[in-house]
């Protein structure tokens, strides 16, 4: 029996790619007389690229930037407009809330596991208003362990008090949220976005898709039950 579902935060209920673009092509706009002479497609489109989806801390990508523009912004002063504003810009996908809300009505315990750095996550949480609709809240840095390190989803069921098969896990990285998951026997939805799907892993592109596929595990645990008697 489903008990619990837990998301992953960027690219899964954040839509990463799409504030992230809000948010470099703002900083450009609220400083462009630093970037006298640098297109503003040329220098955000850079700033992307740099950024790898995330997977690169910004002080190394605007040092970088600083370096190539030779920027009279410093690097640091940057990186600050960066943490204190990003959330200003944090967009969700399509039925977060809705699809949030309907699973607290359905009774079901909501958690969120999200690799990166404490504070800037949960500020980005907050930006989108969700804060309150989750029974926990794990950020990496404050535990020292991320995923797909098996311990970071262990102290998130620990916290909700079930067990891995009472548990789903979605998230759109298919290493980081799914097999890390999986690995300990939890259900798993990847959001798989842009990417190509599998026709070995359940996967949805939007989040409304969620509640058809957990009707779906609930009727064939009840039938299992059935079966049992």
């Amino acid at each position: 029996m489903i008990k619990a579902i837990l998301f992953d935060l960027d690219g899964t209920l954040l839509n990463r790619k799409a504030s992230v673009q809000a948010f470099i092509h703002n900083q450009y706009e609220r400083h462009v007389h630093v970037f006298e002479g640098i297109e503003k497609d040329e220098y955000c489109k850079r700033f992307i690229d740099l950024d790898n989806n995330g997977y690169t801390w910004k002080d190394r990508v605007y040092q970088q930037l600083v370096n190539e523009y030779r920027l009279h912004l410093s690097a640091d002063e940057l990186l600050e407009d960066y943490i204190s504003t990003f959330q200003n810009h944090c967009i969700a996908f399509e039925g977060m809330i809705n699809v949030l809300h309907f699973l607290n009505q359905q009774g079901c315990l909501l958690g969120l596991i999200s690799n990166g750095r404490t504070q800037f996550q949960l500020s980005n949480v907050r930006a989108l208003g969700i804060e309150e609709l989750f029974d926990t809240i794990l950020i990496s840095e404050e535990l020292g362990v991320k995923k797909p390190d098996s311990e970071i989803y262990f102290q998130a069921l620990n916290r909700l008090n079930v067990t891995p098969h009472e548990a789903v896990y979605i998230g759109d990285h298919l290493e980081n949220d799914i097999e890390g998951a999986e690995k300990i026997g939890m259900r798993t939805i990847w959001k798989r976005n842009d990417q190509i799907g599998n026709e070995e892993i359940i996967s949805i592109t939007k989040l409304a898709q969620i509640p058809p596929i957990l009707d779906m595990w609930t009727l064939h645990d009840n039938q299992n039950l059935l079966e049992k008697k």
